[in-house]
């Protein structure tokens, strides 16, 4: 049995490696959307069974970053830009609500949880502002910051009480993950404001603000909703058909 464990063990912490390297391959690029993702193919690559590939497939559906196709594979996908536009919308009312209740019910060790990931969170976004970097290291840079940037709002998320609010903040968080936002230049522009915000936030939930909570967290998430829109009117002025905004094959 205890065999049997370590096999198990090992094989989820397989598929958790592989699925991180997939992540991230999406996320710079290098796997653009509509790209066919076969099982055995992985399996050859990265040296393992079937099983945890199938389980970082799995993980990666969950994200949003792909899907499955019955009797043909599993695809790298890209949400519409109408999807894009009704995700920042929901998921402003959906964490603006939860930061409005997360202000009244915060404890002083979840206030501490947001001031790790913030200072975290400050750390890596000075990093990504320095002009020096090469692009190994701000892939590695920024797939961190993303991690953080998340944990921030998670833990505002759990915070709020709510399973099932959280759940669908969660969900429709997914549909941001895009390769031509996320390597835009212009991404640049929000991460001043983002410090700021992060940092007026924790100071609302902090001072037990639910209003202010409820009204910067939403403001927070919609400014990255119109960011969104100036990116993909640019690419789209170019002349070319931006990726984040055809509809999923």
């Amino acid at each position: 049995m205890a065999d049997i464990r370590s096999i198990a063990d090992a094989e989820t912490t397989k598929a958790d490696e592989i699925g991180a390297a997939i992540e991230r391959a999406i996320l710079f690029g290098e796997l653009p959307p509509g790209t066919m993702l076969r099982q055995e193919q992985l399996a050859e690559q990265y040296g393992v069974s079937r099983t945890p590939i199938r389980e970082a497939l799995r993980r990666l559906d969950a994200l949003g970053l792909v899907v499955f196709r019955p009797n043909r594979g599993v695809l790298v996908r890209a949400p519409s830009r109408d999807e894009l536009r009704q995700s920042i919308v929901a998921r402003a009312a959906l964490e603006g609500a939860a930061a409005e209740m997360a202000a009244t019910r915060i404890s002083d060790a979840q206030l501490e949880l947001l001031e790790r990931a913030d200072e975290r969170y400050v750390a890596l976004t000075r990093r990504l502002q320095a002009p020096d970097l090469d692009d190994t290291t701000r892939q590695d840079v920024t797939f961190e910051w993303l991690r953080v940037n998340d944990t921030f709002h998670d833990v505002v998320l759990e915070t709020a009480g709510m399973p099932l609010l959280r759940t669908m903040a969660r969900s429709v968080r997914r549909a941001l993950r895009t390769p031509p936002l996320l390597l835009s230049e212009d991404v640049q522009r929000l991460h001043g404001e983002n410090l700021r915000q992060h940092r007026a936030l924790l100071e609302a939930l902090r001072a037990g603000n639910p209003r202010a909570a409820r009204e910067l967290m939403a403001d927070h998430i919609l400014a990255t909703g119109r960011l969104i829109d100036v990116i993909l009117d640019r690419t789209a002025g170019n002349g070319h058909t931006p990726e984040a905004a055809r509809t999923a094959t």
